[in-house]
């Protein structure tokens, strides 16, 4: 049991960087098309010489490269190499208990008593079996932070 807890842990943090990525995607095409359309408007409007245009590309381009940087790569790079701010399985069990309250802190006892050896102790064994009958049954899926993603791309389409 305690190696299919460790399994739908290691799923969940898998989706959740997964949507991590995809909405930093999202945001960085949001933001390169906002600008970019905000600085052809100036442009049009005011006609700039030509070291005004590098700079207004040059913001444009670093902008995009930054953000890029920040919300996709960085994500990617803390999920592949764990590093610094990777969810580790009481952080995503606490993501999760705060967004479905039907599981609480249920899931945060069952991975803190599954760290206890159960070969020694048969009622920690039990109580892990228990939690994670009553666990099986709800989709964590529902606590992927994806609500924005709708919105981010409805954004960016139209």
């Amino acid at each position: 049991m305690e190696s299919l807890l460790r399994q739908k842990l290691v799923a969940f943090r898998a989706a959740f960087y997964r949507v991590r990525v995809l909405r930093g995607f999202l945001l960085v095409g949001l933001w390169s098309l906002l600008v970019f359309f905000l600085f052809s408007l100036s442009e049009g409007l005011f006609w700039w010489d030509v070291p005004v245009r590098k700079l207004l590309w040059g913001v444009w381009v670093g902008g995009t490269a930054f953000l890029l940087v920040w919300w996709v790569i960085y994500p990617l790079l803390q999920y592949g190499l764990r590093l610094r701010g990777y969810l580790s399985d009481e952080e995503a069990a606490r993501w999760i208990g705060r967004h479905l309250p039907e599981v609480k802190d249920k899931l945060l006892n069952a991975l803190q008593l599954s760290y206890q050896d159960p070969s020694q102790n048969a009622a920690v064994a039990l109580a892990i079996e228990e939690r994670m009958r009553q666990l099986s049954v709800i989709p964590w899926a529902q606590a992927l932070p994806s609500r924005d993603l709708r919105r981010y791309g409805l954004l960016l389409v139209g």
